[in-house]
């Protein structure tokens, strides 16, 4: 069983890390034995509301579209209950499970947390989580007003884990909740996903084999 203890990024940290992730995006995709080139796309089984969380959202008419490239595109509304100025913290806990999601198949994996220049990261380009902010409509930024909103065609670019040489990720399915704290150190939202990184054959035009 893995523990990380994950420590609050500094102003500085933050851009260094920022820029190292957007610099990491620009390398070819992951080759497999017989130099097929591949990618990592996401399978979606199950977005919820965290159960055990009180939080400032609803979270309504979860769907699920397989995308011609083998991943899945989650389709929800998003409905923020009061205004919310900013964000203070983000934190991800992550537990990795190995042949489905059962209390008795995944462990404590890691738990990160950021806490400085929240609401710019959200927006941050060619980041894991780029294409679910940038898919909700009306658009997802600082501040936000309780309006409803349409998450249409949402899922996450896994380029950024092929990049990095974590080749591990698609050996498990990964339980991760996501936190957003905000201004007044209100639980403003707590969604849950349960998802499998599959690697997948790609064309030089990014499509699958």
């Amino acid at each position: 069983m893995r523990s990380t203890t994950c420590v609050p990024m500094t102003t500085g940290l933050l851009f260094v890390w920022v820029c190292l992730c957007s610099s990491m995006l620009r390398v070819p995709v992951a080759s497999g034995a017989q130099g097929l080139k591949t990618k990592l796309v996401a399978k979606y089984y199950g977005i919820e509301k965290c159960k055990d969380k009180e939080s400032l959202f609803h979270f309504a008419n979860v769907s699920y579209v397989l995308h011609d490239d083998g991943g899945t595109l989650v389709n929800a509304i998003l409905d923020f209950l009061v205004p919310i100025s900013s964000f203070k913290t983000i934190v991800v806990n992550i537990n990795r499970c190995a042949g489905g999601v059962a209390s008795n198949l995944c462990e404590y994996y890691t738990r990160w947390t950021w806490s400085t220049a929240i609401c710019s990261l959200l927006v941050t380009k060619n980041m894991i989580w780029t294409p679910w902010v940038e898919c909700i409509k009306p658009t997802f930024k600082c501040p936000v007003p309780a309006i409803r909103r349409y998450c249409t065609n949402c899922s996450l670019d896994l380029r950024l884990a092929d990049s990095m040489g974590l080749r591990f990720v698609d050996k498990y399915i990964w339980d991760t909740e996501i936190q957003l704290w905000s201004e007044r150190n209100q639980l403003a939202f707590c969604m849950t996903m349960y998802f499998e990184p599959q690697r997948v054959p790609t064309h030089k035009s990014g499509s699958k084999s």
